[in-house]
């Protein structure tokens, strides 16, 4: 069965090129046909092109340097600048008040774990040190929450601070009134004519 195909097959392949017989009746016969034929379907997707449209809004466009001598177009005025509100002013004063500086030994990397996920819940927050100890300030909302793990997990701590609110506070005395006033001043006043 299959010589019978493969014979038939070779018998029409050899009629089909003796006598040069188009298999393709859409081939163009010659090259300036197929030009022809390729400009028509540009011509096609052109009329069918959904953003044809758009382009030509887009070439009709001007560019700014057209502008230039427009007399509708003024370029003295400046755009009006907005003014923001300052949601957090520089000058708001940060209070410590109830917080505590502790000092924690962090001999066990598992004191260093516990240290950082309360960090991470935001009952404390680390200042400084070293590997084996570091200060730790405790929030007050937290104090006894703090207190509790630490006692618990068997981690040694030392209060340095109590309150850390009256620490700066005698550390930083307010000023004599003579200072104060010149504080405020924003420049200097001019007291002569020389």
């Amino acid at each position: 069965m299959r010589s019978l195909r493969a014979t038939h097959f070779a018998f029409v392949s050899f009629v089909l090129l003796l006598f040069q017989v188009d298999c393709y009746p859409n081939k163009p016969a010659s090259i300036s046909d197929t030009v022809a034929n390729k400009n028509t379907f540009i011509n096609q997707l052109k009329e069918t092109d959904p953003d044809r449209e758009y382009k030509a809004r887009v070439e009709e466009v001007r560019n700014p340097e057209d502008d230039c001598d427009d007399k509708k177009a003024d370029y003295s005025k400046r755009p009006e600048e907005k003014e923001y509100e300052v949601l957090t002013p520089a000058t708001k004063k940060v209070s410590y008040a109830g917080s505590q500086l502790w000092k924690v030994n962090l001999t066990d990397s598992r004191n260093k774990a516990i240290i950082l996920r309360l960090r991470d819940r935001g009952d404390v927050s680390v200042w400084g040190g070293n590997v084996t100890i570091i200060d730790t300030l405790v929030k007050p909302a937290s104090v006894e929450r703090v207190t509790n793990i630490f006692k618990n997990r068997n981690i040694p701590y030392d209060i340095i601070i109590e309150n850390l609110q009256e620490a700066i506070e005698a550390e930083n005395p307010p000023p004599p009134a003579e200072i104060q006033e010149l504080s405020e001043r924003k420049g200097i006043k001019k007291v002569a004519n020389l």
